[in-house]
């Protein structure tokens, strides 16, 4: 392999394969990416077996080739350099030469037969997605997927049409975040290839998606159990969760005895303050409802005691529930209005939590927390 392409186009497409590579113990080749050389373009791949990315760049290609290596050792090289140099980058004998202006560099390589294949859709037929709607519901949802591998459905997230809606959720089995967008909003075009369809996206596929920098829209495609996605000369492929979600709409409180419309800010503050005490063998705060204020408090034992109060707008009767503040946090800062809508049915029912715009409860963001058992 010979080929000259230029320094800033080389590290654009390696932070495009950020994420991806991690340590591997029982497949060391996947510590690596592959590097190809073929008719006057530069691709570069990595791939985990879960996600694969592969990105391309327009270069001088002299002699056809390909190597596999260490993709820090490469980016690492090629961030030392400034300046708009072109890179020469040669491959003989599984060892990579890098050379840019008087640096210039080998790393130890691996033959490219070894790097697994990365699927490739089989067709053109893909929905164009409002790239930055599509950003926005993930991130409102995504960091509530489970950790636990025992119930694999639930470490990724629901994407799935409904009613006119798209819509995302993720659940831990202790909280639950739901975000909709308009299909016609977030589907710019052949929605009719999505309608109907219920996918499972793993956790990693939306922290890559969140990473994307483009302005542009994004096509997307699903076929064969992975979800496909292209955007500036850059394609990937993801293996869809296999499993079945449960129906979480059915715990999303269709009516609540308690309706409590607060500032966000003000109770963002008083978790905060609770969270100084809290620690994680004790982790609770008592929310004690009344005419019109909230009084929370926590007892760290030794460590002392939180209290704090705030004001809010309140009907229906007065309760008193035991919650993680860390959760409630968590919920409150994917609110994007000032105001916060909390309803309530006993102290061992689902807490619900939704934007007020004006006087209006906005249901197209529901985050859902359960009580703590007192």
């Amino acid at each position: 392999m010979k080929v000259t392409c230029t320094l800033d186009h080389l590290k654009e497409s390696l932070r495009k394969l950020e994420g991806i590579v991690k340590s591997n113990l029982s497949l060391p080749i996947l510590e690596n990416i592959l590097i190809e050389a073929k008719e006057e373009t530069l691709f570069f791949s990595a791939t985990n077996l879960e996600i694969g990315v592969i990105t391309q760049v327009v270069s001088k290609v002299e002699h056809e080739g390909s190597i596999v290596v260490p993709p820090k050792l490469v980016q690492g090289f090629l961030n030392a350099i400034s300046g708009d140099s072109n890179v020469l980058m040669e491959s003989e004998n599984n060892r990579l030469f890098l050379k840019c202006g008087s640096s210039k560099t080998s790393l130890n390589g691996l033959n490219s037969s070894e790097f697994p294949i990365i699927p490739q859709k089989n067709n053109n037929n893909f929905f164009l997605v409002n790239l930055q709607k599509l950003q926005n519901n993930l991130k409102s949802v995504m960091n509530f997927s489970s950790t636990n591998d025992m119930r694999p459905e639930l470490t990724g997230i629901i994407f799935q049409e409904k009613d006119g809606n798209i819509c995302f959720a993720a659940t831990d089995s202790f909280r639950l975040g739901e975000s909709k967008s308009s299909d016609s909003k977030l589907i710019l075009n052949n929605k009719d290839l999505f309608v109907g369809e219920s996918v499972i996206i793993p956790q990693k596929l939306a922290s890559y998606i969140n990473k994307i920098n483009s302005e542009e829209d994004i096509l997307c495609s699903i076929e064969d159990s992975h979800f496909f996605l292209k955007y500036k000369n850059t394609s990937l492929t993801a293996r869809i969760i296999d499993g079945t979600y449960p129906d979480y709409t059915q715990i999303i409180p269709t009516s609540t005895i308690t309706n409590i419309k607060v500032n966000k800010k003000e109770l963002i503050e008083a978790m905060r303050i609770m969270l100084v005490f809290a620690n994680n063998e004790n982790q609770d705060v008592t929310f004690k409802i009344l005419d019109n204020n909230i009084k929370i408090t926590t007892d760290a034992g030794e460590r002392g005691d939180g209290q704090a109060e705030v004001f809010a707008e309140i009907e229906g009767e007065e309760q008193s529930i035991v919650l993680n503040p860390k959760y409630v946090l968590d919920g409150l800062q994917n609110l994007t209005q000032e105001r916060v809508f909390i309803g309530i049915n006993s102290k061992s029912s689902p807490i619900i939590f939704r934007g007020v715009d004006g006087i209006t409860i906005d249901k197209d963001y529901t985050y859902i927390v359960m009580p703590v058992k007192s």
